[in-house]
């Protein structure tokens, strides 16, 4: 625009137009302790800019000596951080204990701006360990402790005669827990010998998604042939069941807790065998 109407660019008049030289005002906004371009728009929006500093120094100071924003406000670069060993040793004089709580430190504001809230990536190849490092708190991630095998944890377990997965956490967490023994052994063990927490608990439990159920036809006919309806009505009347009619839900659930059910025949059929020929309770029984 200024060459379209002829005027003489601006960076031109310096000298005529009132403003300091470049290296004046830069010395003057590095005074300011400003650290970003907002920062620098909201202080020439305050007001308080005096008249012989430019709002737009980029355009005034182009082609004398003007090198970006950061320059002219004198602002640290942005990554230019601390060496991890520093960095490190002042992370661990505040105390963090876990990675929530490094989190919630970085959106306090205490942070100084040499201190990396992302040191992963910032030390990745120079020096990065872990969390437990970096804190200063000694935990090791999973990845990298040193377990048994899992034949030799699963012994091991066997001998605390443990019987329940919530058994099993209580134990896991608490100070009784060898280091060599996982937490989570499910995702330790994942594709190194891992058969279920009825395996690693010696409860020979096998997981409701993992069991080998009988077909359909030879399930149903087993459970027809031992006329669970018969004579159900006079002698094991419960709550629930009409005495017009047998309520068969019922009749299934008794026999189900009497623990004459063989494993491989399921105590819900309707959902195992949804789409393999399930019909309905009355037909599973043959009433």
């Amino acid at each position: 625009m200024r060459d379209w109407l002829g005027t003489p660019l601006r960076h031109r008049l310096v000298k005529d137009s009132g403003f300091l030289s470049f290296e004046d005002a830069r010395t003057f906004a590095r005074s300011l302790g400003l650290t970003s371009g907002k920062e620098w728009e909201a202080y020439c929006r305050s007001g308080a800019r005096p008249r012989d500093i430019p709002g737009s120094p980029d355009s005034l100071y182009r082609d004398q000596g003007w090198a970006g924003i950061k320059d002219w406000l004198g602002a640290p670069p942005r990554y230019r951080f601390r060496t991890f060993e520093d960095a490190r040793s002042y992370v661990w004089t505040l105390g963090i204990k876990s990675q929530a709580e490094w989190s919630k430190y970085c959106k306090s504001g205490g942070r100084p701006s040499d201190i990396p809230a992302t040191p992963r990536g910032v030390y990745r190849h120079r020096g990065w360990a872990d969390w437990g490092d970096w804190l200063g708190t000694g935990y090791v991630s999973v990845s990298k402790q040193n377990f048994w095998s899992y034949e030799d944890a699963k012994d091991f377990v066997w001998t605390l005669g443990i019987k329940t997965t919530r058994e099993w956490l209580r134990y896991a967490k608490s100070a009784k827990r060898p280091a060599y023994i996982p937490i989570s052994p499910h995702m330790v063990y994942k594709d190194k010998g891992w058969a279920g927490v009825g395996d690693w608990l010696g409860t020979g439990i096998i997981a409701h998604q993992n069991r080998e159920w009988a077909p359909f036809k030879e399930a149903r006919a087993f459970v027809r042939s031992l006329n669970l309806t018969v004579g159900w009505r006079e002698s094991h009347y419960r709550p629930g069941c009409s005495r017009r009619g047998i309520n068969l839900i019922v009749v299934w659930r008794e026999y189900c807790k009497s623990g004459e059910r063989p494993v491989n025949i399921p105590t819900d059929p309707a959902r195992i065998y949804r789409d393999k020929g399930w019909a309905d309770m009355r037909d599973w029984l043959g009433k």
